[in-house]
C-alpha cells in the first residue's frame, strides 16, 4: 500500500494535481450549495411570517371596518394597504426582497400572496443574480366558535342616607346583573365564561363604624343566592358631611382578587355609582371611626398609580380600553374635584347626571361593562398580531 502511495506521489504527469483541483471544486461547489439553500430556506421561513402578519393585520381591520357604514369595496382596498403598511416595518436584508402580490377575498377568507429573493453566493457565478421563492397566507374571516371570555367585575355605590331615593333600585338592577349583563353580551356573540361579581358598598371613614363593606367575588349564576343576602343586607344611611370615602373603595377594588389565568380570555372592570364627592387621600378630618386600612395609599397620585398597573393589564398597551367606568348621578362634575381627577386617567370613562336607579341607568351600567369587554377583549387581539 506504501508503495503505491509514493508511485502515486512520484507521478510527473499531473495526475494528483488534477485529482486535487477536482476534489477543491466539488467541495466548493458543495458548500456554496448549501449555503444558498440554507439562506432561501431561512428567508422563505421569514417570508412565511412576513405574510401571516400582513395578512392577519388586514384582517383585523376587516373585522373592525364591517362594524362601520363603510363601502364593501372601500374596506378591500384598504385592507390591501394595511398589509402593505404591515411589511413595511419589516427589517431586509441585504440583497433581499419581498413584497405582497395580492390580497384576495374568498366565500369568509382572506388570501394573500407574497414573493420574495435573495442574491446568491455560489449561483451568481453562473450568471443566476435571483433565488426567488412564493408564499401564501389564509384567514378565516368568520373566525372559529366564540371564545369564552371570563368575566370579572367589581360594582361599587355609595350607601349613605343621600342615596336612599335610590339605593332600592340600585340594589335590585345588582342582583339581576348576571343575566341582564349575559343577555346584554349576546347581542355582541360575546360567550361569557365564568361571571364573577364583588360588591362594594361604602360610607365615611370619619363618621360612620360600617364605612367599607367588601364582599369576595360571587360565582354566577351558582351563588346567587347568596349575593342577594349581601346586598339585601345594606340600607342608605350615615355619611358625615356631603364628601364620602370613595376614593378608598376604588383602593379595595384595583386590589381585589382578580381572576389571574392567562390561559385564560380575562376581562375585569370596575363600575362605581356616587351621588358625593370623595374625600381627598391623606386628608385629616380628625379620628377615624372606622379603622383605616394601613395600606391604603395616602394621596390620589398613589391610587393612580395602583389603577394605572391594573389597567395597564388590561390594555395589554392599547388605547380607548375601558377599566372603570364612574358614575356621578347629579350636579355637575366640577362639584367633585376629585372625581374631576380621576375621571382624567386614562382607562376611565365618565357619567354625569344619571339616577342611580332608573332604568336607562342601569342600561348605562351594563353598556359600560359591556364597552370593557369589548375594548379589552380587542385590546389582546391586537397585541397578539402586533
Amino acid at each position: 500500500m506504501w508503495k503505491l502511495y509514493r508511485r502515486f506521489l512520484d507521478d510527473t504527469r499531473g495526475g494528483f494535481a488534477i485529482f486535487a483541483a477536482l476534489s477543491f471544486l466539488v467541495l466548493f461547489v458543495v458548500i456554496g450549495a448549501a449555503i444558498d439553500i440554507s439562506r432561501l430556506t431561512d428567508a422563505k421561513l421569514d417570508g412565511q411570517n412576513r405574510i401571516d402578519a400582513a395578512v392577519l393585520a388586514a384582517a383585523v381591520y376587516v373585522k373592525e371596518a364591517e362594524l362601520k357604514p363603510i363601502p364593501p369595496k372601500k374596506i378591500r382596498n384598504k385592507a390591501r394597504r394595511v398589509a402593505r403598511r404591515s411589511l413595511r416595518t419589516w427589517i431586509h436584508g441585504d440583497g433581499e426582497k419581498f413584497s405582497l402580490t395580492s390580497l384576495r377575498f374568498r366565500e369568509g377568507e382572506l388570501i394573500g400572496n407574497g414573493k420574495g429573493s435573495i442574491k446568491p453566493i455560489l449561483a451568481s457565478l453562473f450568471g443566476v443574480k435571483t433565488l426567488s421563492y412564493k408564499v401564501t397566507s389564509t384567514v378565516s374571516l368568520f373566525g372559529s366558535d366564540p371564545t369564552p371570555i371570563d368575566i370579572d367585575v367589581v360594582l361599587i355605590t355609595d350607601v349613605t342616607g343621600s342615596m336612599g331615593g335610590t339605593l332600592s333600585s340600585v340594589q335590585a338592577n345588582m342582583k339581576n346583573f348576571a343575566t341582564d349583563l349575559t343577555n346584554r353580551l349576546a347581542t355582541e356573540d360575546v360567550v361569557p365564561g365564568e361571571l364573577r361579581v364583588e360588591i362594594i358598598f361604602y360610607r365615611d371613614y370619619f363618621a360612620d363604624s360600617n364605612a367599607m363593606q367588601v364582599s369576595r367575588f360571587y360565582d354566577l349564576p351558582s351563588e346567587r343566592s347568596a349575593m342577594d343576602s349581601f346586598v339585601d343586607s345594606e340600607s342608605a344611611s350615615g355619611g358625615g358631611d356631603w364628601a364620602e370615602s370613595g376614593l378608598e373603595a376604588v383602593w379595595h377594588a384595583v386590589r381585589a382578587p382578580w381572576n389571574t389565568d392567562d390561559s385564560r380570555q380575562l376581562v375585569r372592570a370596575i363600575i362605581l355609582w356616587t351621588d358625593a364627592p370623595a374625600i381627598p387621600l391623606g386628608e385629616n378630618r380628625g379620628a377615624f371611626v372606622t379603622p383605616y386600612p394601613s395600606r391604603a395609599p395616602r394621596s390620589l397620585d398613589g391610587l393612580r398609580r395602583q389603577f394605572s398597573r391594573f389597567h395597564t393589564e388590561n390594555s395589554s398597551g392599547e388605547d380607548g380600553v375601558v377599566s372603570m367606568a364612574l358614575n356621578i348621578t347629579t350636579g355637575s362634575l366640577a362639584s367633585y374635584p376629585e372625581w374631576q381627577k380621576v375621571s382624567n386617567w386614562s382607562g376611565v370613562t365618565l357619567n354625569v347626571g344619571a339616577n342611580a336607579g332608573n332604568s336607562s341607568a342601569y342600561a348605562d351600567m351594563l353598556d359600560q361593562v359591556v364597552a370593557s369587554v369589548l375594548t379589552q377583549t380587542e385590546a389582546r387581539t391586537l397585541a397578539i398580531s402586533h
